[in-house]
């Protein structure tokens, strides 16, 4: 679209994509002011599935000189990343959670009794490619001019299975950025615990290791298994499993199935089935707290919450404060 043509023999989810995705960006929106200025990018090449040679060809018809350049680039070590799903037009939301429990200094708790390579994380936002081929809003542009915690997936926002790919998306992502510990997935309508999560990852096994509120169900149709799955509100996972659910054959990455923490836990399942790699699902029953639970004391990782609620909730947990009421 907007004049780019792109060939490139890469799976989903390398930085090839991303090159592309700014070029489109670059071509749907008034970025440069002056569009014949020589603009040039830096990509990390020789990482993953990268080359020189698998590179895309890009030629953008206004005229655009695109000079791609070796950045050999060093994949920033933290102990967890969280993912979370989101819409270009969710700015509020955003915004409120970079504020509140994705601020380290906000919380009552300083960690200090937790090695500071285990205090450090990074929140990956990910975002669908624009409906219809549709500019991104100028609100949304200023945005990701100022943070660099949003990725934009090669999937449109309007397909039905969109968190889905967002999610595998994602582990293809993390990999090649990030070099961590654990990785998390939850939704921009939850209140992450952030000091709970560290301290229960600081004990949990570094590897093998699958788990949140495990209690979920499905499968059993079209031939498929029947497995068990931890919900969509909030699961964590060991480096190691990740790397393998993106090794698995790819008939494996397009089922049918819709809901995407039954697609993880159906990931995982086939990993022990077809890797014969083992992986230890385990439950935490204070790691889902549901119902807009807001009484304290706050024991529990992930809180589901709507945004609205989400600041004064916060400054609940941050400060484990306990009011007496039904927690129902």
């Amino acid at each position: 679209s907007s004049g780019i043509n792109a060939e490139w023999p890469l799976r989903p989810g390398t930085s090839a994509l991303v090159v592309f995705l700014l070029i489109d960006s670059i071509g749907n929106t008034n970025l440069l002011t002056d569009p014949n200025q020589p603009f040039s990018i830096q990509v990390r090449l020789g990482e993953g599935n990268l080359s020189r040679d698998s590179m895309p060809q890009l030629r953008h018809s206004s005229g655009l000189d695109l000079q791609l350049h070796d950045f050999p680039g060093k994949r920033e070590r933290v102990f967890i990343v969280i993912m979370i799903p989101t819409l270009p037009e969710h700015f509020a939301i955003r915004n409120i959670i970079r504020a509140t429990w994705a601020n380290v200094s906000a919380w009552e708790d300083d960690l200090a009794d937790i090695p500071p390579e285990e205090r450090t994380f990074r929140l990956m936002w990910v975002i669908g490619s624009p409906k219809n081929g549709e500019p991104y809003s100028a609100e949304f542009t200023e945005e990701l001019r100022h943070n660099r915690d949003i990725y934009i997936c090669d999937k449109l926002d309007e397909h039905r299975t969109i968190l889905k790919y967002k999610v595998l998306w994602s582990y293809y992502r993390a990999l090649d950025v990030f070099r961590f510990t654990y990785f998390v997935k939850t939704d921009d309508d939850i209140l992450l615990n952030l000091p709970v999560l560290i301290r229960y990852l600081h004990h949990a096994p570094r590897n093998h290791f699958y788990g949140g509120r495990c209690t979920m169900g499905y499968g059993g149709f079209r031939g498929y298994p029947r497995w068990t799955y931890c919900s969509g509100g909030g699961y964590y996972m060991s480096r190691d499993v990740v790397e393998r659910m993106v090794k698995l054959p790819s008939q494996h990455h397009r089922v049918p199935f819709r809901p995407e923490d039954a697609y993880s836990g159906y990931l995982i399942h086939q990993i022990s089935e077809e890797l014969k790699y083992e992986v230890n699902r385990v439950h935490n029953p204070l790691a889902l707290a549901l119902g807009g639970y807001k009484c304290g004391p706050w024991h529990s990782i992930f809180y589901h919450h709507e945004y609205k609620r989400m600041e004064r909730h916060f400054r609940l947990a941050a400060n484990n404060t306990v009011i007496n009421c039904d927690p129902k």
